[in-house]
């Protein structure tokens, strides 16, 4: 399974990085992580490579909350990155600007809630916007892409 993942990933097709980093995010336990993978789909405009990267970076202690949902615990066989938030925003607004509104989101309760960042309540709306509207058009199923 793994090495037509990495042949697709060396002739730079983006899902082929980004399954490849998944297989070493959610491989055997205490697998390294991989996150150069998911890096190089992110930079062939993999929108969801993005929003996977502003997530890990943004790590699993985050204060998202479910209404009546408890926090999982941390499986050994999931990768784990340093919590870095600088990154975290750096991924989650590429992603955003690709139409990922999850991470508009994402974003927008970093700059709400001020979780490793300077809480700025300006940025948090504008995100917010992004996250409805790409959410409206992922409904509609208008798709922005290359060709506008």
């Amino acid at each position: 399974m793994i090495t037509p993942l990495e042949k697709s990933c060396e002739a730079n097709m983006p899902e082929g990085c980004r399954f490849l980093s998944l297989v070493h995010w959610n491989g055997e336990e205490d697998r390294k992580a991989n996150p150069e993978l998911a890096e190089k789909a992110c930079e062939l405009e993999d929108a969801e490579a993005c929003w996977l990267l502003s997530t890990w970076y943004i790590g699993p202690d985050a204060d998202f909350v479910t209404l009546g949902a408890t926090k999982a615990k941390h499986s050994s066989h999931l990768g784990k990155l340093p919590r870095n938030i600088d990154l975290a925003i750096k991924y989650g607004i590429r992603a955003c600007d690709f139409g990922c509104f999850q991470s508009c989101a994402n974003v927008s309760r970093l700059y709400n809630l001020g979780d490793g960042i300077e809480r700025d309540p300006v940025k948090a709306k504008l995100y917010l916007d992004k996250a409805k509207e790409a959410y409206k058009r992922a409904l509609s199923g208008d798709k922005v892409d290359f060709t506008g």
